[in-house]
């Protein structure tokens, strides 16, 4: 996670374990604007880590993920 935050356009990202229930883990983004996930820089850090290709056998997306959201609404 601290390799795609250092991504332009990424504000934070977060990582989420659950107390009970699946998925386990959530890694949630926050983005300057929706396309920052499809960017050259975002795709360069899926395997800046070489133990990334290994995790990533390991993951699966729950149905509906990943998604890409916009705030609705400010505070």
């Amino acid at each position: 996670m601290p390799n795609y935050e250092k991504v332009p356009g990424v504000i934070r990202g977060r990582r989420y374990r659950a107390i009970e229930g699946t998925p386990t883990y959530l890694t949630l983004y926050e983005f300057e604007h929706p396309k920052v996930s499809e960017s050259a820089a975002w795709n360069a850090q899926r395997d800046a880590v070489p133990a990334s290709a290994r995790m990533r056998t390991h993951m699966r997306h729950a149905q509906g993920s990943p998604g890409v959201y916009v705030k609705t609404f400010q505070r």
